[in-house]
């Protein structure tokens, strides 16, 4: 019997190289690895708060306002990364299902201040108890020093991606070199 690690290395390998048809489609083995541990990370999430009752689009709006009571629906999708239709959505399903209430602001009609119902704020410490669980179960083997290391490998990833996407929007579509190295990191 193969042991997991050998055989999730097996399936990297075979996902992360291109047809022979289509040269080039999945080159960057640096992206493939981080999009198959999302991945991987979204289905065991998936499952474990499907045990619960929630979907995962519930998870970061529980975590937020858990922290920020009475926050609109626009501050609630900047921060989780959504735009407004998705998180409305999102939102919608959530009071449906007596996680959320909405406040009408009583400066501005228009808005709603969000916040948790009683059912919701109690599962609060199990969803960060579930958070921490997947994060170790991902992280097992780990040393500290490699878990900080890979966080900061990780975290930089997505700044210098950033920092393309915003250049190449200020600039009309052509991004310049603005990546964080380690010379240039903070």
């Amino acid at each position: 019997m193969q042991s997991p690690s050998s055989d999730l290395s097996e399936r990297f390998d075979e996902y992360a190289q291109p047809p022979a048809m289509e040269p080039n489609i999945l080159e960057d083995r640096v992206a493939t690895a981080i999009r198959m541990a999302s991945r991987l990370i979204a289905q065991t999430v998936g499952a474990e708060l499907g045990r619960l009752g929630l979907r995962i689009a519930q998870l970061p709006v529980l975590l937020i306002l858990s922290a920020n009571e009475g926050l609109t629906q626009t501050e609630i999708a900047r921060r989780v990364g959504v735009e407004q239709p998705t998180m409305a959505l999102t939102l919608r399903r959530m009071e449906r299902d007596g996680l959320i209430t909405r406040t009408r602001d009583p400066l501005d009609g228009r808005r709603s201040h969000i916040n948790l119902t009683p059912i919701a704020a109690a599962a609060e410490p199990r969803l960060t108890a579930l958070r921490s669980e997947i994060e170790e179960q991902a992280l097992l083997g780990f040393t500290d020093e490699e878990r900080e290391a890979l966080l900061g490998y990780v975290l930089r990833v997505a700044e210098n991606l950033q920092l393309t996407i915003a250049d190449s929007s200020a600039s009309g579509g052509a991004a310049h070199d603005g990546r964080v190295t380690p010379d240039n990191a903070e």
